[in-house]
């Protein structure tokens, strides 16, 4: 995977960890990867620049000489991460359509290298996997990793009851075979247009045996935080998420001056940005009273009285008509 460095593509710290945990299981000697990439295996950043991702990736590739290296990286990312929140989501979901759904939308928090499409054609669904940024070239063994992990993914949440129709590759057909059949169990195309997998579209009504639906709201409700952070770090609406939320937490109510202080921004400059990222501060102070509330409601011990006081409302008539609104 090569990419421009004017892009900011990057991979998660979970994702980098557990890279480690596939080196390790393969005898590479960790301290040398993290002299490579110059890097703190136990003092990660939450998000990890792809380039030092891909260093580590090829470094284990070079030293193992797995011809099958992406295949083999997907499949041990599986088994590995069964507690990581994006599985966690997907496990939850009542239905192997709405799992895939959540695997589309939440898939950054593992890696935004890549956008994940769903199509829809006759009685099947073509799943396909671009480059997110149009300098981000996809090699075979990232593509191979991406697919192993959505095939073992699909393979694990039916009880190995669906069976993939095809799978289609861009790049050219590799010597030994051998291991796409094992993992893919499928026809297998390559040198086509694009990196796609073809499921059958009434196995996506198939149903999650385990799903819980309040395992899977309490998870998602941490991904779209997470999600929220990602998609506004390092932006001015990010710190005044991070900047009121912790106001709130303190019991304060946040004040726009207060706020702008803090950022150490005049008001009116700290509107006129806010504008330009698409956004102002009472959406911003909304959304987070509306994931707050919707939090607090699930606690039985917390009266409706106790969550509009928590969240700065004067009565509770006035937080009753706000969450209306928030809710429509």
């Amino acid at each position: 995977m090569t990419e421009n460095p004017k892009y900011k593509a990057t991979a998660s710290a979970d994702m980098t960890r557990l890279l480690f945990q596939f080196a390790a299981r393969q005898g590479v000697d960790l301290h040398h990867l993290e002299t490579m990439a110059k890097i703190d295996r136990f003092n990660l950043e939450e998000r990890i620049p792809i380039q030092t991702y891909a260093i580590i990736e090829r470094e284990i590739q070079k030293i193992t000489r797995d011809k099958d290296f992406g295949i083999h990286l997907g499949e041990t990312f599986v088994a590995l991460s069964k507690g990581h929140l994006l599985f966690a989501v997907m496990q939850n979901c009542p239905t192997i359509g709405a799992a895939l759904e959540k695997f589309f939308h939440y898939h950054s928090l593992i890696s935004d290298t890549t956008i994940p499409r769903l199509f829809h054609k006759n009685k099947t669904v073509i799943c396909t996997f671009e480059p997110s940024f149009p300098h981000i070239l996809l090699n075979r063994h990232h593509t191979e990793s991406i697919f192993s992990i959505v095939a073992s993914i699909l393979k694990r949440l039916s009880e190995g009851r669906i069976q993939l129709l095809g799978v289609n590759f861009q790049h050219t057909e590799p010597e030994s075979l051998c291991e796409h059949h094992r993992v893919f169990d499928a026809p297998l195309y390559f040198a086509q247009k694009t990196n796609s997998l073809l499921i059958a579209k009434e196995d996506l009504s198939r149903p999650i045996f385990l799903a819980n639906p309040d395992f899977l709201y309490a998870h998602e409700s941490v991904a779209r935080k997470l999600m929220t952070r990602m998609e506004t770090a390092g932006t001015l609406s990010g710190r005044v998420r991070e900047v009121i939320g912790k106001t709130i937490a303190r019991g304060a109510f946040p004040l726009l001056e207060e706020i702008a202080g803090e950022l150490a921004v005049s008001t009116r400059k700290l509107q006129a940005v806010l504008k330009e990222e698409k956004t102002c501060f009472r959406k911003i102070l909304n959304d987070i009273r509306r994931e707050l509330a919707q939090r607090y409601l699930r606690d039985p011990e917390t009266s409706i009285c106790d969550i509009a006081f928590l969240l700065g409302f004067s009565e509770q008539s006035a937080f009753n008509h706000a969450f209306r609104r928030w809710t429509g």
